[in-house]
């Protein structure tokens, strides 16, 4: 299982690096698509939770990354705000993922060698 989410990971992370880098929504679209499957992939693949994220880390990114997303969902500019909006999700999305569902430090090393790959 953890090779299919890390290989998700990874096709999105490309997919986004050889579309414009993702800077115009209609490139990112695909690389996000793959970014959803890979966090329900892990999120609803049936196993046995390890929890190794220190709580503390992961509610102060979480209550970081809600404010920014409700600052984009009620910007007066929605044209500027989108874009905005759908990086952020999709950078929780690989954030919880990697925290909450690869506790292995080899798999994050995966994630770590193909960003700096891409």
């Amino acid at each position: 299982m953890n090779v299919l989410v890390v290989g998700l990971l990874l096709f999105a992370i490309a997919i986004a690096q050889l579309l414009i880098g993702g800077t115009r929504l209609l490139y990112s679209i695909p690389a996000c698509s793959v970014l959803a499957l890979a966090g329900l992939t892990a999120a609803l693949w049936p196993r046995k939770i390890e929890f190794n994220a220190r709580l503390s880390c992961l509610l102060s990114a979480l209550a970081f990354g809600f404010y920014l997303l409700g600052r984009d969902w009620l910007s007066p500019v929605d044209y500027l705000a989108r874009p905005d909006f759908i990086i952020l999700a999709g950078s929780l999305i690989v954030y919880l993922t990697v925290a909450l569902f690869l506790p292995r430090a080899r798999w994050r090393l995966f994630v770590f060698w193909g960003l700096l790959l891409f």
